[in-house]
């Protein structure tokens, strides 16, 4: 949109309408020429902007999708190593619990047979003690029942309690 020059009405009067006009026209000519150039200069600095910043938005995104690519690469490689050291754990915890259930086994197996010893062995000396008691159970009743009526209280007993042990029996 021109804007219109207007001069002096001085520069009218010297120069004459006619003249002024044509120097208003002129310069609005020359003012609508810098502005289509200033429009197409605009046009095509725009246009170099814009291809650059296409130029480093492609850019940009070519090392976003090599940089993405290269992740994808190392997640894949990072998830085939997990995945390698998960089947080693499972194979790891089978195998500890493979050997722990034989050692439990064999642990139970050897329990039993030391408890199994141990019952013998405690069934072997409480025969014994048995026998044993019943030997000296059968000493002691046989030595009572033939000398009963002759025995006399041990030597710690006090004098006081044989007197009255003695009295008792009717002895003295």
């Amino acid at each position: 949109m021109p804007v219109t020059a207007r001069l002096s009405k001085r520069f009218y009067d010297t120069f004459g309408d006619e003249i002024a006009n044509d120097l208003v026209e002129w310069f609005n000519q020359v003012d609508a020429t810098y502005r289509q150039e200033l429009r197409e200069q605009n046009d095509v600095n725009w246009g170099r902007v814009e291809a650059r910043i296409s130029a480093s938005e492609a850019r940009v995104l070519a090392q976003v999708r090599q940089e993405f690519g290269g992740l994808q690469q190392e997640f894949g490689t990072l998830r085939q190593q997990v995945d390698h050291l998960d089947a080693r754990f499972s194979q790891e915890v089978t195998r500890l619990r493979a050997d722990t259930q034989h050692d439990l086994t064999l642990l139970r197996t050897a329990l039993q047979q030391e408890m199994t010893g141990l019952r013998s062995d405690l069934d072997v000396g409480m025969q014994r003690l048995r026998a044993d008691l019943f030997k000296w159970l059968f000493l002691f009743w046989t030595g009572t029942a033939l000398h009963g009526d002759r025995l006399e209280p041990p030597p710690a007993v006090s004098v006081r309690a044989r007197e009255y042990t003695w009295r008792l029996g009717g002895r003295r």
